[in-house]
């Protein structure tokens, strides 16, 4: 007398597995290399109807360097006057 041993497999949670798998390896990578900053913009008046504008800026890892760039450049772009601005 001969046998036959058969085995039917499925895998239904595979493409979920898969799914979360990739969501975790994306959000680790987005943890290693985005910069964890802090922006803060004040904008007060001034004696002559003029505003006066505040920047500050936190770094929440303090081994990477420039933030102080970053805060600058911003603080450049907002001293610009309204008609030098493009509109891009």
């Amino acid at each position: 007398m001969r046998w036959v041993k058969l085995q039917i497999g499925d895998t239904p949670g595979v493409r979920i597995s898969l799914i979360a798998l990739a969501f975790a390896v994306t959000g680790l990578c987005l943890s290693l290399f985005v910069r964890p900053r802090r922006v803060w913009i004040r904008i007060r008046d001034a004696e002559g109807g003029r505003s006066v504008v505040e920047v500050g800026g936190l770094d929440r890892a303090d081994a990477r360097a420039g933030l102080t760039d970053d805060v600058a450049e911003l603080v450049t772009e907002l001293s610009r006057r309204p008609e030098d601005v493009s509109a891009t």
